[in-house]
């Protein structure tokens, strides 16, 4: 007994630790061409707080809301991502990952083109209507004419 709360603040430690905010921003363009595919994943960890459950509902939700034609195709792919098993760690690395993401990335055939980190996600996910326009505008963006309104890396957002 006299180790619970122990395990308890030990859990909630870990929670709180892996929901940092720092990313990677990548300049979009248009996904194209007849064998492109963007790949929308949720990256998350085992243990999840309230936020990154949030973060997961509301992204799934916008890229539901917005593309259920281009993920009833495949032209769009949605998925969630667990980093902590094994054959998705490589993830971190790829990706520069220090937090729940989501990330976009343009394939072609099986070759990866591009990839941007959702990096505001963090800053908006209290705000569903924010939050949604922003997804679904980055998202858009890439599928259309890639003229979304994110910066060149090093670029304040």
């Amino acid at each position: 007994m006299r180790f619970l709360p122990a395990a308890t603040l030990l859990i909630a430690a870990l929670a709180m630790a892996a929901c940092s905010k720092v990313g990677v921003p990548v300049k979009a363009t248009a996904v194209s061409g007849a064998n492109s595919r963007l790949d929308i994943r949720y990256f998350h960890r085992t243990i999840r707080c309230p936020s990154c459950t949030r973060i997961e509902e509301l992204a799934k939700q916008a890229v539901e809301q917005a593309c259920a034609g281009e993920l009833s195709s495949g032209r769009v792919m949605w998925a969630s991502v667990n980093l902590d098993e094994p054959e998705n760690a490589h993830y971190d690395k790829d990706y520069k990952l220090t937090a729940q993401s989501v990330v976009l990335s343009e394939v072609r055939g099986d070759r990866e083109m591009r990839w941007k980190n959702l990096q505001k996600v963090w800053d908006l996910f209290n705000d569903e209507a924010a939050f949604t326009a922003y997804v679904q505008e980055e998202v858009l963006a890439w599928l259309n004419d890639g003229q979304a309104k994110s910066p060149l890396p090093g670029e304040s957002q």
